[in-house]
């Protein structure tokens, strides 16, 4: 499922919301894409990858930042 969410735009934009980043579950044999880091369980990755904000602070990697910039975007549009 995690990479069915991190290749495709279905239901909410999570792939548009990955793209460029390297997404990595600490808890299971998942990553996807390339770029700054978003490392953490696989439960909280897909949350962030359906724009689920309230997770965030249990992620780590440089590329949770970016991450945080894009869903806080996605929710003023």
């Amino acid at each position: 499922m995690a990479e069915f969410f991190a290749s495709r735009d279905f239901a909410v934009n999570s792939s548009t919301l990955v793209k460029g980043l390297r997404v990595s579950a600490a808890d299971d044999d998942f990553s996807s894409g390339t770029g700054p880091e978003v490392r953490g369980g696989l439960l909280d990755l897909l949350l962030a990858m359906a724009g689920r904000k309230q997770v965030l602070p249990r992620l780590e990697g440089s590329g949770v930042e970016e991450l945080d910039r894009r869903i806080a975007a996605q929710v003023r549009t």
